[in-house]
């Protein structure tokens, strides 16, 4: 006979055995059909942004354009060893087991810094194999170069999105300085955290920071643009 104290475990020989608690019978499971569809959002993004509230859009190919900057081989293997976080892979931009990635089904633009400095990742050329590269020479921030911003204007004319998700070599200069810039010009801009390598960790919690105070919204490649 089993005895049972106050909470409803059994006690056995003096001590209680709390992995066999008295539970009061469940109701059946519901399972949800899978023939449901997904169900909108009751308010509207221009309803949202008009009250003055940050709204809940997935990023998709047709407001969405992502900015992969500066990820060469010749940074990868000389900043790799001093950085806090791992430096960007190839690998982190293919899409996952469900199909999705930073760069699925979505506009692309590669920037890097001059080909001395190395050559782009492969796994980049080839998911962005119908694009050139933008090869700034001397301005940091890639949303400054002139070459790069008439592109760059180009791309959002003709696909017209509004969104970029964005990542950088290095957290704190070629990403958080584009994502600034362009978060005053009124985009939405996803910082790709994981992607992007610091020297410490003071320049990517800044970095981070800064961005989100200034209204981005930092995201992994886990989940890009959901």
């Amino acid at each position: 006979m089993q005895v049972y104290d106050q909470r409803g475990f059994v006690m056995l020989h003096g001590s209680f055995d709390v992995t066999s608690p008295r539970l009061p019978p469940r109701p059946d499971d519901i399972i949800s059909p899978a023939t449901n569809g997904v169900l909108p959002l009751r308010i509207s993004e221009q309803d949202v942004l008009a009250a003055g509230r940050v709204s809940y859009v997935k990023s998709t190919a047709g407001n969405a354009v992502m900015l992969p900057i500066d990820h060469q081989i010749g940074p990868t293997e000389q900043h790799a060893r001093p950085r806090v976080t791992d430096h960007p892979q190839g690998d982190h931009y293919r899409p996952g087991q469900d199909g999705e990635g930073p760069l699925h089904s979505r506009p692309a633009q590669l920037v890097e810094r001059p080909v001395a400095q190395g050559d782009t990742l492969p796994e980049l050329k080839e998911i962005v194999s119908d694009e050139p590269i933008y090869r700034r020479t001397g301005i940091i921030n890639c949303y400054k170069d002139p070459t790069f911003r008439k592109a760059f204007d180009d791309l959002i004319a003709s696909t017209r999105p509004y969104r970029v998700i964005i990542s950088g070599v290095t957290i704190g200069t070629c990403t958080a300085m584009p994502t600034l810039a362009m978060l005053n010009d009124g985009y939405r801009v996803f910082p790709v955290v994981d992607t992007c390598g610091a020297w410490n960790h003071y320049e990517a919690e800044a970095a981070m920071s800064r961005m989100a105070r200034a209204g981005a919204e930092l995201v992994t490649v886990f989940a890009p643009g959901l």
